[in-house]
Formats: structure tokens, C-alpha cells, sequence
């Protein structure tokens, strides 16, 4: 993180305690009279920067020039909000996700299960509410066959929910969707071997990611990545499982790299 280049002139507010450095070292690495304390909040004008170094940025002001280290400050100009998602175990993911079982009746009745993924997702991302949602099901199963993307987007549609319906996403597009706090159903294959996945796809909820692993809400229940079909179909066994990325990455990207299934927010910010 770096506050601006030399020549830059900003306004600091610092977001921690911290000190004003004589030199770019911890204060463990300095004599007292080397430093000098400030509270957080405080607020710095018309700062002109000199130089930077590492983790630090070197600035003159009234009082003279100093160091600071970078990660205590922020330049008050611009505009800081929170992260829409939580960081916690190795986990990236979005909080308050909501997960939605459907009984297990077969595999081509799972199918059927992609209102319960599509319904969480929105519910996640506040397009719909409780009663919106149940407006949804009963749409979809009155309109035609719920397996089918078709038959969602012509409710979303006329619902006037911004969805859309695509084929080649890589991980990186995942992974930057829910950075910008939206959770995604994405396809998976669920027969075959991992290096020869085939047939039958539904779709999971992703919502957060690891170096590792995906986070998700399989509606079904707890897929096994390895053997094909599911570990378990019980209500819950879904919630917030956590499959690796390597090996179900035939499952997921199953035509070789920008190849998965998924369902994304096309709203125009």
C-alpha cells in the first residue's frame, strides 16, 4: 500500500495510534527523542510527499519532515467503505448467505434444485425478499419446466431482475464477482471421475473462495468430487461445504479454461 508518490501533496488521517519517524524503522529500532506520538484520528494538511520506502512514506508539513508507515494512515480525500465480504480461516466470503435445500428425489429431479440456488442468491444480493422469492417458485413451477435456464429467465425477466445466463467463466471471474460482494451459481458435473466428469450438471452457490478451496451452498446436499454423485442429500449436508478447487475443476470448468456454467448479476452500476 503506498499513500502517493513524491511530488504529491494530500491531507492524512490516521486510523490508528501511531508516531511521526525521524527515520523509516520501527520505534523499537529508535531512541525516544526519534519519534513522536500521535492518536488516532488525527488529521494532517497539505502534506508534500519527499519519498517512500517499503512501508513508508517520507512527508513535509508545518511541523517538519517525517516518516510514517503507510498502513496508519489514509489519505482523507478519498472515499473508504468497508469490504462487502469477511475475511476468516483462509476464507474470502460473503456473510449472510443464505442456504436453501431441495429434497433429493433422483438425479434428474436435481435439477429442479436450481430455484433454490438462483432464490439464495438473490436473496443474498437483496433482489429479492421472502415474499418475492416464494413469488419466484411459484412463477417458474406455473410457467414450465423448472430445470431449465430458459424458463428462469423468462420469469426473471418479467420480473425485471437483472440476470443473465452464461458460459465461460474462468476462476478468476468467480473469485472477483463475490470481491464485489455477489454471491454466484455456478455448474457442476456430478457424474464421472474427476479427470472425466460427464452428464448430469445442477448448479452450486458459490460464495467464497480460499487459496484452496470454494465455499458454497450445494443445494442437494454434500457432493463427492471424487467418486461422483453425493456423500449425503440430507437436509444441511450442503450448507457451506467446501470443495477443492483442483480437483473439482473438470467438474466446474469442464470444457478447459473459460468454460463454466454460471449466473450473473447484470446490473449497470
Amino acid at each position: 500500500m503506498i499513500l502517493g508518490k513524491p511530488g504529491a501533496s494530500i491531507d492524512l488521517t490516521s486510523i490508528s495510534n501511531t508516531e511521526l519517524l525521524e527515520e523509516p524503522r520501527c520505534t523499537e529500532d529508535l531512541a525516544p527523542d526519534q519519534y513522536a506520538l500521535v492518536l488516532k484520528d488525527r488529521h494532517l494538511k497539505n502534506c508534500f510527499i519527499l519519498n517512500i520506502s517499503e512501508d513508508y512514506t517520507k512527508i513535509k508539513m508545518v511541523i517538519g519532515a517525517w516518516w510514517i508507515k503507510n498502513q496508519d494512515w489514509i489519505d482523507s480525500n478519498i472515499p473508504t467503505s468497508a469490504p462487502p465480504y469477511l475475511e476468516s480461516g483462509g476464507f474470502r466470503f460473503l456473510p449472510d448467505t443464505p442456504y436453501i435445500h431441495h429434497p433429493y428425489n433422483g438425479v434428474t429431479d436435481a435439477a429442479k434444485s436450481l430455484s433454490c440456488t438462483l432464490g439464495a442468491c438473490l436473496l443474498q444480493q437483496k433482489l429479492f425478499n421472502n415474499d418475492t422469492y416464494e413469488e419466484y417458485v411459484i412463477r417458474v413451477d406455473n410457467h414450465g419446466d423448472s430445470s431449465k435456464a430458459t424458463t428462469h429467465l423468462d420469469i426473471l425477466r418479467e420480473m425485471g431482475i437483472p440476470m443473465k445466463f452464461v458460459r465461460d467463466l474462468d476462476e478468476s471471474d468467480i473469485k472477483e464477482t463475490i470481491d464485489r460482494g455477489l454471491s454466484i451459481p455456478v455448474g457442476l458435473v456430478i457424474k464421472g471421475t474427476p479427470e472425466r466428469p460427464r452428464g448430469f450438471t445442477y448448479c452450486i452457490l458459490i460464495y467464497g473462495y480460499s487459496d484452496t478451496h470454494w465455499l458454497a451452498h450445494d443445494p442437494i446436499g454434500r457432493a463427492d468430487i471424487q467418486r461422483g454423485f453425493w456423500v449425503s442429500n440430507e437436509e444441511g449436508s450442503g450448507k457451506a461445504v467446501t470443495y477443492d478447487i483442483e480437483e473439482s475443476r473438470n467438474r466446474i470448468f469442464f470444457g478447459g479454461g473459460c468454460s463454466a456454467f454460471a449466473w450473473l448479476n447484470c446490473r449497470k452500476n
